[in-house]
């Protein structure tokens, strides 16, 4: 039986990360806080100046594939849908749980135990995370949906 190929992180220019979403709002032409759906309809509308907004985050990530059924976490554990969250791990520490207490993008309770089981770029502070919704569009409509201004969320795209 083949082992399933997935994505995991390899590592970072090491520049700060910058939201295009903020970038957009700034500019008057989304609404704030901005949605993953409302900076790719600005985008798709406006692709001649796509390029210059997205260079706008001088942060890359660079990725390696992986031989396992889902994308790592930077505690080397296999991430899965509504169980995890990456974290500041300078206040939070790595495989710790933790009750998640917010509401989705549609404005519904989203009440769990989740585990800090992931770091990002973007996740500063003792109160951000990143909740994973999973894998595919519908996770990615919901992920792209949150307005939280603690808990950003993260999907993969179904390979």
């Amino acid at each position: 039986m083949a082992v399933p190929c997935s994505v995991g992180y390899a590592g970072a220019n090491g520049q700060s990360y910058v939201a295009i979403g903020h970038v957009l709002a700034e500019m008057g032409v989304v609404k704030k806080p901005a949605t993953m759906q409302s900076i790719r309809a600005w985008l798709n509308a406006h692709p001649e100046f796509a390029d210059d907004v997205m260079n706008e985050n001088p942060s890359y990530v660079f990725f390696r594939i992986l031989k396992t059924e889902g994308p790592l976490g930077r505690a080397r554990r296999c991430t899965y849908a509504w169980t995890q969250l990456a974290v500041d791990s300078s206040h939070l520490p790595l495989g710790v749980p933790l009750w998640l207490d917010t509401a989705d993008g549609a404005g519904m309770p989203l009440r769990r135990v989740v585990v800090a089981q992931d770091t990002g770029g973007a996740i500063k502070g003792p109160v951000r995370g990143d909740f994973f919704w999973g894998f595919g569009k519908d996770a990615g409509t919901q992920a792209g949906m949150m307005q939280s201004s603690d808990i950003i969320t993260s999907c993969f795209p179904r390979q």
